[in-house]
């Protein structure tokens, strides 16, 4: 229904006349056949075009933009008619003077948990994100408005969440400094027990295995904070037998990490902070001050000491190396010896902590006691935490209810850190508001700030957004320029490459380790793959570099492992640097990366299909259509076929199928010069030669160079794909027919300076695409 009221709204708006008559022998000679009263292709009918609404006008000029139709086997249009066409629909469709309604887009996982940590100043390793479930974004960004919905359930996680980032940043409010209180952990309570570790009767324990060791009901912290570890350990036992046990020659090695007591998680394993060298049967201290989160306790463990030592010893007795009657009735394989454990803290550098001093923006402990330093503090921290939008009802609102929990708590501190959950909970917090049309000033400092920092307006810019001075063209854009030259700004490097290109997938289907044929996929290797597109990314956009070197260049960036696995030469210290290619090599531009290969295939082999389509839709920005809802899944005959060439042939050479598959397999084809791991071929485990040519919009090309020289000459269309992707980060939301004016005009200006990418990304933010709801 609500489909049908949209185009029924679309008929009835007002727009500019066409000039149909002008339109109409175009259409005639290029559209009719396909689109006319004999044969509708996709139920579409184009003969009379004075009856077609806004929705088909946007639909006609989307095709030829994107160089869909004519069809690849019909006659092209004219250059100078197909200009007139695009440029008259898009002036048809800008004149639509109907309204938008204002918006709503709630924060997503990062960015809610960038704005409470630099709303409350925790820049260690706590995150306020930790308890909030991430958003399922099967395809667009994460900061599209349709997909962020929130459930009860969600709710209840921001509450938790808050209470908990709160405890963590504002400690107390106490004039005087907490003082650090020590905790002797005694031998005879660590855990655990059993036949491999335990304490011993000499006041001590002695492990060894690799299991963690601590008191955790006595060690766990309450007070965040950083804490001061000490223990007193040694080796023993590493030559109690007449075989070499591990460690062979290696130092014993103990580890200090920590790990949430409560949190019953298959990922809660644990954290290993820093590992220390121990002697043999030499008793050494050993001091660490860490920080310590609440609910999170300290862990000691012998990292390095053999987990099947008694395997060991029973394989040496039966090779008679050892004999049974000289083994004492309890085994000592090599070990751990530790004879003092304690935890010292909280400690804090200074006092108030820096996250108190940013939460209530002052320099000293407030005196909370006082009625109007709490209505001051609450004011201040409601102007922050709702980016500018907050009003005296609001205020007031929140002193009546930190009011009633003093009424039921009888404490001013528990009272203050519920209200500001609540506002850290509240709609005003967690949603974005946008003005429909032009962007005020607020709305405007909110969309710059969670585009380029994924968090909420630091002080100049909420500074510049209340007075009103970030509309004037010059404050602007200073603003753009300092927000893109802060570190901060990586966050849209990272997030932007990582969502485009899909990254994030990569690892969901990893290959088997056992299977001999990728025995080289790792995770080192896979994290490196993903580090590789990251750092290319920010290289082009920080030297500017033309948007084409994305489709093809002559260098990417290793690091030691990923050089090998590229059989490059890497004469580095172990970090990426940047590798040129040698002449002729397929490597050059995202499509050679390994983490593109990787993600496209499912961790055995690779499929030209699901290749083509993530470059049609990702790359190229022209996804196929899905298949029609009333044709089942095709199943072509594929009797005698042997290569997937002939596979793919026979599928195509089926109608129904041959329209979007002449589009996705010549890609996909290209890209089987590549394995499931992104390693170059030349033929298939069966030893069928790999063909990677074919023809690709009425181009022949022999391999993937040739392939990438197709998509150069079409280099205009990914850079207005480019521009689509970031004005889709950015806005929130799909663009629409009245955001592509603004996108032509955007795509001629790149194509006179090469397309530049930060030259093309700052004529985005300085465009209407990101001024305008």
């Amino acid at each position: 229904m609500k489909k049908i009221l949209i185009v029924l709204f679309l008929l009835v708006m007002p727009l500019s006349a066409l000039d149909t008559v002008k339109l109409k022998p175009i259409f005639d000679k290029h559209c009719v056949e396909c689109h006319g009263p004999d044969k509708q292709k996709g139920k579409f009918r184009i003969d009379d075009i004075t009856e077609l609404d806004t929705k088909a006008w946007f639909d006609i000029y989307e095709q030829i933009k994107k160089g869909e139709m004519p069809p690849e086997d019909e006659t092209p249009l004219e250059v100078n008619n197909e200009t007139y066409v695009t440029e008259s629909i898009l002036d048809h469709l800008d004149s639509y003077k109907g309204k938008s309604k204002s918006a709503f887009r709630r924060l997503n996982k990062r960015e809610y948990s960038n704005s409470v940590r630099d709303l409350l100043g925790l820049y260690d390793v706590y995150n306020p994100g930790e308890r909030v479930s991430a958003e399922d974004i099967s395809h667009g960004f994460d900061t599209e408005a349709k997909s962020l919905v929130i459930s009860d359930y969600q709710l209840l996680q921001y509450m938790s969440s808050a209470m908990k980032s709160l405890s963590h940043a504002i400690k107390s409010h106490s004039p005087e400094t907490p003082q650090g209180k020590v905790k002797n952990l005694k031998m005879s309570k660590l855990l655990p027990r059993g036949r491999d570790q335990g304490p011993t009767k000499d006041n001590a324990y002695i492990t060894r295995s690799q299991r963690k060791i601590t008191t955790a009901d006595v060690a766990v912290v309450s007070v965040p904070g950083y804490y001061k570890i000490k223990f007193t350990a040694s080796g023993v036992d590493r030559f109690f037998y007449k075989i070499p046990m591990k460690p062979v020659k290696d130092k014993f090695t103990v580890g200090l990490g920590v790990k949430a007591l409560n949190d019953t998680s298959t990922t809660n394993k644990g954290i290993l902070l820093k590992s220390f060298e121990l002697e043999d049967n030499e008793l050494k201290e050993f001091e660490q001050t860490i920080w310590i989160n609440e609910g999170f306790y300290p862990y000691l463990k012998a990292t390095n000491v053999h987990s099947k030592g008694v395997v060991q010893i029973r394989s040496a007795v039966r090779k008679k190396i050892l004999f049974e009657k000289d083994l004492p009735k309890k085994l000592r394989t090599p070990g751990v010896k530790i004879t003092s454990f304690s935890i010292e803290g909280p400690f804090y550098k200074e006092w108030p902590v820096p996250s108190y001093k940013q939460t209530f923006d002052t320099e000293g402990v407030l005196d909370i006691t006082k009625e109007e330093v709490r209505k001051a503090m609450l004011d201040k921290f409601l102007s922050k935490a709702f980016r500018g939008f907050n009003t005296k009802d609001d205020l007031d609102r929140y002193i009546d209810f930190m009011n009633l929990e003093y009424a039921r708590e009888k404490e001013w501190s528990s009272s203050i850190k519920n209200t500001m959950a609540a506002i850290l909970s509240s709609i005003k917090f967690l949603y974005l508001s946008e003005n429909d049309g032009e962007l005020k000033a607020l709305p405007l400092a909110g969309r710059l700030s969670y585009f380029f920092w994924s968090t909420t307006p630091d002080k100049e810019l909420l500074s510049l957004a209340k007075s009103g001075k970030l509309k004037e063209e010059s404050i602007y854009k200073e603003q753009v320029s300092r927000l893109l030259n802060d570190s901060r700004s990586d966050r849209f490097l990272n997030s932007f490459v990582t969502q485009w290109l899909k990254l994030d997938i990569l690892g969901t289907m990893r290959p088997d380790s056992k299977d001999r044929n990728f025995r080289s996929y790792n995770t080192t290797i896979e994290n490196s793959m993903r580090e590789e597109t990251q750092f290319y990314f920010k290289h082009i956009f920080k030297n500017n570099l033309s948007v084409k070197e994305f489709i093809n260049s002559n260098y990417t960036f290793t690091n030691n492992a990923l050089a090998a696995y590229y059989n490059l030469p890497y004469e580095g210290d172990g970090s990426f640097e940047k590798t040129s290619f040698p002449p002729g090599s397929s490597r050059g531009g995202i499509l050679g990366h390994a983490s593109i290969l990787t993600l496209t295939s499912n961790g055995v082999e690779t499929s030209p299909i699901v290749r083509g389509v993530w470059v049609l839709e990702n790359f190229l920005g022209t996804p196929p259509p899905p298949p029609p809802e009333a044709v089942p899944a095709i199943t072509p005959d594929t009797t005698g076929a042997v290569t997937v060439r002939q596979l793919l042939d026979q599928h195509r050479s089926n109608e129904s199928c041959a329209s979007c598959h002449k589009k996705m397999d010549p890609i996909g084809l290209a890209l089987e010069s590549f394995d499931p791991i992104g390693r170059t071929r030349k033929v298939y485990d069966d030893k069928n030669k790999v063909e990677s040519n074919d023809v690709f919009k009425g181009e022949a090309f022999d391999d993937v160079n040739g392939l990438k020289k197709i998509f150069l000459k079409n280099s205009d269309s990914f850079a207005r794909n480019l521009i689509i992707k970031i004005a889709e980060y950015g806005k929130g939301r799909k663009l629409n027919f009245k955001d592509y004016t603004t996108v032509e005009k955007l795509l001629k200006e790149s194509a006179k300076n090469d397309h530049r990418f930060k030259d093309l990304f700052l004529s985005v933010v300085m465009s209407d695409l990101i001024k305008k709801r």
